[in-house]
């Protein structure tokens, strides 16, 4: 499966996930696209790769569509994280309820501001950057969450992957130089935020 299929997933699980109880029990490709401004080939082709127990006329199961979804993403099986940056967006981040629906636990963060890791408002623990190679020798952690200041994100993102960690969401907006076995997943808050204020003015302004 391609790397934008796969991003388009969570979002018709989420969708899934969202509809009442009393809506019907099965939902056609058509509908989740319809509902999702999407186009319905794109839908019906991304869920042909996660289930064949579409039907004609009928569509999917929503529970069935749901748990398979739930699967392929791998959202059964709790996946631990560690956060770098435990500042004000880290903090944000470790008490984020969202990411176990997904399978994910950040399991601890580290960083190395000593008044940070004080901090006992906190739901999970904040260490000093230099036990995070130990933890992840120790538990076999592979992925991380980069929440560091600019300044510091290229030589945060190298310390991570001296202790093991393969998978990056990079929160910063700096770019960052990786081996090619090292993955990379870039969120710039600042940037869509541009995005969709730019969006809205064209908007606004085409209705004047």
């Amino acid at each position: 499966m391609s790397p934008v299929t796969l991003k388009r997933l969570p979002t018709y699980l989420s969708y899934l996930k969202s509809l009442p109880e009393d809506a019907s029990s099965y939902i056609s490709a058509t509908a989740i696209a319809n509902a999702l401004q999407m186009g319905d080939v794109q839908v019906r082709k991304d869920l042909a790769a996660v289930s064949d127990k579409g039907k004609p006329k009928v569509g999917y199961k929503v529970k069935d569509l749901i748990n398979e979804l739930e699967t392929y993403l791998g959202c059964n099986k709790m996946e631990d994280v560690v956060l770098v940056g435990a500042g004000k967006l880290g903090k944000v981040l470790l008490n984020y309820k969202g990411f176990e629906e997904y399978g994910i636990n950040i399991a601890a963060a580290f960083d190395i501001n000593d008044s940070v890791i004080s901090d006992t408002n906190i739901p999970k623990p904040i260490y000093h950057l230099s036990k995070l190679t130990d933890l992840c020798s120790e538990t076999k952690i592979h992925m991380g969450i980069l929440t560091v200041p600019v300044e510091n994100a290229q030589s945060a993102c190298d310390y991570m992957i001296q202790c093991g960690i393969r998978a990056i969401m990079n929160f910063t907006p700096t770019p960052l130089k990786v081996p090619g076995n090292v993955l990379i997943q870039n969120v710039n808050i600042a940037a869509s935020l541009a995005l969709l204020s730019k969006q809205l003015s064209e908007q606004t302004y085409n209705m004047m």
